[in-house]
Parts: structure tokens; sequence; C-alpha cells
């Protein structure tokens, strides 16, 4: 098995859907879908990949050998993400300061 088939199999099991429903929402084969969740073949393209996670309801992410830590470390040094956290704290501490003078 593979990490990703691993986890396809598994998403789509604990969301009630059968191997054959998920093919035809892809326009793929019931065959193509197992050799995939056996790690025997991959998606022939990352929009098919982004199409599986949309109806499985997770992150692309969610099917890479990627360490969730790391990925954590990775978002946390963006600069954007960085900004947005700083905002956030911003107004919080200001939305605190408005309740304690009420």
């Amino acid at each position: 098995m593979s990490l990703f088939g691993d986890r396809l199999r598994e998403c789509r099991e604990n969301r009630g859907i059968t191997r054959e429903e998920l093919a035809t929402r892809l326009g793929i084969s019931r065959n193509t879908l197992g050799r995939w969740e056996r790690g025997e073949r991959w998606p022939r393209s990352l929009e098919l990949v982004y199409e599986l996670a949309n109806i499985l309801g997770v992150p692309v992410l969610y099917f890479s050998d990627v360490d969730e830590e790391k990925q954590e470390e990775e978002l946390k040094k963006n600069s954007v993400i960085q900004d947005l956290e700083e905002r956030l704290a911003r107004l919080e501490h200001s939305l605190d300061e408005g309740n304690t003078h009420s």
C-alpha cells in the first residue's frame, strides 16, 4: 500500500462512498480507482487529485506524504499568514480592551 492509497481508501470508506460511485464521479473506471487505493497507479493529473479532494471534503495535502508538522512550520513562516495573525491579535486585543471599559 501507499500513503496516498491508504488515505484515499480510508477517506472514501469513512464517508460511505463506494468505489464505483467515486469512480463515476471522477470519470474513471472502478478498476483504476482500485489501483490507486492499492498504490499500483497514481492519478494522471493534478486536476483529478483536486477533484478527488473536493468530493471527499479534504485538503489536497491530505493525500501528500509531507509531514503535517512540517506543513504547519512552513505556514508559520509564510509572511501573509504572519501578517494576518498579527492583525488578528491586535483586533482581539482591541476587543478585549473595549469589553473591560463597558
